[in-house]
């Protein structure tokens, strides 16, 4: 309950934008891959990194530690225990697009990230029809 708890807290702290800064500072992004990664509360920390990726310096980090491959091979295999997650996951790889420019673009391509997403779009549209 503690660690929901935490996290919820830090969810609505990312909310502020100079507190995305501060957290993106102290390291959180590999924090908050991580926990994806061993799948601790996974919905939540993609929640907090939609939101540090909408900030420069949070989407430098993303992108520095790798997270457009890892949304796209998350969404490849497709094991979301919510869609929302799912929806989180996409959520994230939209902000790293924003502003993210020609090394987004490269990161994208070389991740395979446009096939992927077209599954998932063709997928949800077959589960909402």
């Amino acid at each position: 309950r503690a660690r929901h708890d935490a996290a919820l807290a830090l969810y609505h702290l990312s909310l502020v934008q100079s507190n995305r800064l501060k957290l993106v500072k102290l390291g959180s992004v590999q924090l908050f891959l991580g926990m994806v990664k061993s799948g601790q509360m996974p919905g939540r920390a993609l929640l907090i990194l939609c939101n540090l990726a909408a900030c420069n310096e949070g989407r430098a980090a993303m992108l520095d530690a790798g997270a457009v491959e890892f949304f796209v091979g998350l969404l490849r295999k497709g094991e979301f225990d919510m869609e929302s997650t799912r929806e989180s996951c996409v959520a994230a790889i939209s902000a790293l697009s924003h502003g993210g420019g020609l090394r987004f673009r490269g990161l994208a391509k070389a991740a395979g990230a446009v096939d992927v997403l077209w599954d998932v779009a063709e997928q949800t549209g077959r589960e909402r029809a």
